[in-house]
């Protein structure tokens, strides 16, 4: 009988264990391209409701704040010539793909994010008033960065305040954050009947305190983006698939938990005099399932990756860090004050908008994927980041204008 109840102590104990697989080919579409579909229960799409955009209200509170946001001194207070500071924070990956580059390879710094960008605001295209900071660090899972109250006196936050202190800045400047975060060595999955949300649901509530350390950390913070991570199907452990995939729900979840009010994950407002947490939304999202391109044109290619295929090579570093420009330079919630600072529709650049820019602007409207970035922004000249029949009539108008 003691052996029989032992028995049954121990079938009761590991069952639930054993029948949480993880199964790394699990069919994976990216939530940009599952859209209304499910994974293991759970909605795709980017927010909630199985769509990509943010909910109207968000996202004309998003605007409104980018309009807001201006150069501040060290002090944080308003000054024409301070700084619009934008800090990452995360993962060993972030610090790569925004500013270190590949593992044992310098020269593909010259592929990520903070050099990407470097040319295009020497140009005036990006605000020079941006200083761009790296304050990511490996080894420092969200686990880490989450834990509140922050402590700065040793890591991950020890770090982040000084590289701002080595770029001549201070927390004081921090107006918006770059989050690409995850646990290192995950061992548990969504459930496939949704019944737990392992590793992701341990995210978005750790997501939901980095939002809150960010504002006490940056006391002037007003936006923060999460990033998904990329593609790990070619990992035979640590941060492999499908982990590396559901950390995109843990995102979705901790945002929607703002955007709804719901308190799932403590408390996140963002706006009053009782706010705790910046305005969250989406960054970049660059998963894809491998060489399978996703409906945002990512794909994933095993030489992306050095050795461990977690961490990226050069092409890695430069695809995410393409990613990271792109998003910056035309979301409508960073433009006012990041990207598309140029002087729309003069197409040659001489100062002046008049039938000499026709030709130029008409090639960028027909092709843009062939026209240059600044081309682009010139191009763009309504602002909104598309190029389309609405610039071509607003062209029109500042020709007319220009007569």
């Amino acid at each position: 009988m003691k052996v029989q109840l032992a028995l049954s102590i121990t079938v009761m104990i590991t069952a639930p264990v054993l029948a949480q697989v993880c199964d790394p080919s699990d069919p994976q579409v990216s939530l940009f391209d599952l859209g209304t579909g499910t994974y293991k229960s759970f909605q795709g799409g980017l927010y909630a409701g199985g769509v990509n955009q943010r909910p109207a209200a968000h996202e004309t509170a998003g605007v409104a704040i980018a309009d807001s946001i201006g150069p501040l001194d060290i002090n944080g207070l308003p000054f024409s010539n301070g700084r619009v500071v934008l800090i990452s924070i995360g993962i060993s990956n972030m610090t790569q793909e925004w500013r270190v580059g590949a593992n044992n390879d310098p020269s593909s710094s010259a592929l990520a994010f903070m050099a990407k960008a470097a040319p295009f605001q020497a140009t005036g295209i990006i605000n020079p008033a941006v200083l761009l900071v790296d304050g990511a660090k490996g080894a420092m899972g969200a686990d880490l960065w989450a834990i509140e109250p922050p402590n700065l006196t040793v890591d991950p936050w020890l770090t982040a305040l000084a590289r701002l202190q080595f770029s001549q800045s201070s927390a004081a400047q921090v107006q918006i954050a770059c989050i690409k975060a995850a646990h290192q060595g995950p061992t548990t999955c969504i459930a496939s009947d949704g019944s737990t949300l392992g590793d992701a649901g341990l995210l978005a509530q750790h997501f939901a305190a980095i939002a809150r350390n960010l504002k006490i950390v940056f006391p002037n913070i007003k936006l923060a983006y999460f990033v998904s991570r990329s593609y790990g199907g070619y990992a035979t452990g640590g941060n492999r698939e499908p982990f590396a995939y559901e950390q995109g729900f843990g995102v979705k979840w901790a945002i929607d938990a703002q955007i709804s009010g719901s308190n799932t994950y403590g408390d996140l407002t963002w706006q009053g005099p009782g706010a705790v947490a910046p305005w969250l939304s989406l960054g970049p999202y660059i998963w894809a399932n491998g060489n399978t391109p996703s409906g945002l044109g990512m794909t994933w290619d095993i030489t992306d990756f050095v050795a461990d295929h977690i961490h990226p090579s050069a092409g890695g570093v430069d695809k995410a860090a393409t990613a990271f420009l792109d998003f910056f330079l035309t979301d409508t919630t960073t433009r006012p004050w990041f990207g598309w600072q140029c002087q729309h529709g003069d197409m040659d650049g001489n100062g002046t908008v008049d039938g000499r820019d026709i030709s130029g602007f008409t090639a960028a409207v027909v092709a843009p994927g062939n026209a240059a970035t600044i081309a682009k922004c010139r191009a763009d000249i309504n602002n909104d980041g598309l190029l389309d029949e609405a610039d071509v009539s607003a062209m029109a108008s500042l020709l007319l204008g220009g007569a």
